[in-house]
């Protein structure tokens, strides 16, 4: 399988990932209760902007500082790195490999043990994405995730709107699977096209495909949430 880091990383100095609905940077916090209700150092973040709308005590904190992401205790950072991409055997690769040395070192090796993914992997992440165009239920972090990389389709031009819709259909026909594309940093526009190309791959081919689309989101979601500075 073979994915763009570069424009992955391009992607986030463009400010696609790491950014609230209404594009405001979010703020890093130290430590990461993942809706336990105390991290590291205890959650300080449970009633701020930082935190998806959710039920009380249930904090869904999307940045981390580096150092802490290394300290977090194995189940914690299970919890923070399954929201990237819900691949077990990924997840528990991520966490194993810690401590890492920068944000870089970090990306590297999730993407290159995400270069394995095939059909099985697919279909283990796909349970947290949405179709494209429609909105994403829920106050976890992985529906916030989704609402971040989706935001640009809340001001797509109906027509836009209908066929990428009339697209998804036809893909999950074809497919049998919902349609997944990196959105973030793409128009609807962009996406459409996408949709509409792929819709023409051999099943092998489109596995892949996906399978690319699913590391760049994994990708992003991930640099969207470790920061080396904490605030």
């Amino acid at each position: 399988m073979s994915f763009s880091l570069d424009a992955v990383k391009q992607v986030a100095r463009d400010g696609a990932d790491g950014a609230t609905g209404d594009g405001k940077a979010l703020p890093i916090r130290r430590g990461y209760c993942a809706g336990r209700g105390g991290g590291l150092r205890g959650c300080k973040s449970c009633d701020d902007t930082a935190v998806t709308a959710g039920k009380p005590g249930r904090c869904n904190v999307r940045r981390v500082h580096l150092s802490d992401f290394n300290d977090l205790d194995d189940a914690t950072a299970r919890d923070l790195v399954r929201v990237w991409a819900a691949v077990p055997s990924w997840v528990d690769g991520v966490v194993s490999a810690r401590p890492y040395a920068s944000i870089d070192t970090l990306t590297t090796h999730a993407a290159d043990l995400a270069k394995g993914w095939g059909r099985a992997e697919l279909e283990q992440a796909l349970s947290q994405h949405p179709r494209i165009g429609e909105k994403p239920e829920g106050a976890n972090a992985e529906a916030a995730a989704s609402r971040r990389e989706q935001s640009t389709m809340t001001d797509a031009d109906p027509a836009v709107a209908a066929a990428i819709a009339t697209g998804n259909a036809e893909y999950e026909a074809r497919f049998d699977r919902v349609f997944l594309v990196r959105a973030a940093g793409r128009t609807p526009e962009q996406i459409l096209r996408e949709l509409q190309r792929r819709l023409g791959n051999d099943d092998d081919t489109e596995v892949r495909e996906a399978c690319e689309q699913l590391a760049e989101i994994a990708l992003l979601r991930l640099r969207g949430a470790v920061g080396h500075k904490p605030i």
